[in-house]
């Protein structure tokens, strides 16, 4: 039995007319009529009768459409309580992270991480290191990704992998094709950095005033992808995390991917509140994470 038939012919008995069901039903006459005919031969009884200028139930047709009703109703009970049930399992997971992780790293974790838990509903929100602290603290968010250390005593920390910078160069660079150049090379060049934030400018400056050298930050942008565009262009030497550089063809050879020594470093890590339980949906996601990160060529995984 064909539930959608079921609803047709309750509409027909409602409006005592195939034509004008038809219509209001998006369906042509012909077919309607034919469900109404091949309906009838399951039932093994003529439901409807000519009227006039219409048409009205047969006794078998009243009795049809009671049972069609009840039918229909108890359909829909089943589908709302299963509904309502699915809802209930579903459970949610509120993540803050680093924008680097956020941009680069997550959609593709997330891909795959779906597949898997179609029931856990994920808010996940971006940004710099001290707004994730703080949403952490003040429960906004079960668990924040941010670079360590954090250094709050109210917060464990967790470290996930190392997020990798290297310099970026175009074919006319006197660098190009270098596949390690030293801090102090990298000092001798302008270059072109993402944003300034004070948690990536402390970053980018205690390594290389460690090694006395100064920078020559003559571009910042925003993205990434614009940093690679204006290396293409001549415009400069870039600085960006290796997990950033998925999106640069290999095959043209157009830029060369230069490392650091010292490895121009930082740890990303998870970190939550000490001494709350992570939900069963948290601890789902936190494992999937970790054993993801730890099949990454592009970051060394700490777990």
């Amino acid at each position: 039995m064909d539930l959608d038939v079921l609803h047709r012919f309750v509409h027909i008995a409602r409006v005592g007319n195939v034509t004008r069901a038809a219509g209001d039903l998006h369906v042509s006459q012909p077919a309607l009529s034919k469900q109404i005919r091949c309906l009838e031969a399951e039932m093994g009884a003529k439901l409807f009768c000519r009227d006039g200028r219409g048409i009205k139930l047969t006794p078998a047709g009243r009795a049809m459409l009671q049972y069609s009703h009840n039918t229909l109703s108890a359909w829909g009970e089943a589908k709302r309580a299963v509904q309502g049930e699915n809802q209930q399992q579903r459970e949610q997971i509120r993540l803050i992270t680093f924008v680097t992780f956020a941009f680069y790293l997550l959609p593709s974790f997330l891909v795959d991480f779906c597949k898997c838990y179609p029931n856990l509903d994920i808010e996940i929100e971006q940004a710099i290191k001290e707004p994730v602290v703080q949403q952490v603290l003040e429960r906004h968010f079960d668990a924040g990704i941010a670079t360590l250390p954090v250094g709050h005593p109210g917060l464990t920390e967790l470290p996930l992998y190392v997020e990798e910078s290297v310099l970026i160069v175009n074919r006319k660079h006197p660098l190009y094709g270098r596949k390690v150049v030293t801090a102090s090379e990298v000092g001798e060049h302008l270059l072109i950095t993402s944003s300034l934030n004070a948690t990536y400018r402390a970053f980018l400056w205690n390594v290389f005033q460690n090694q006395d050298v100064q920078l020559r930050v003559r571009y910042i942008v925003h993205y990434y992808p614009i940093v690679i565009k204006m290396v293409k262009a001549g415009l400069g030497a870039g600085l960006a995390p290796i997990a950033a550089l998925g999106f640069v063809g290999k095959e043209d050879g157009s830029v060369s991917v230069i490392r650091i020594d010292p490895p121009l470093q930082r740890t990303l890590g998870w970190i939550e509140l000490k001494g709350i339980k992570r939900s069963p949906a948290v601890q789902t996601f936190f494992n999937y994470l970790a054993d993801y990160l730890r099949k990454q060529d592009l970051v060394p995984s700490l777990i």
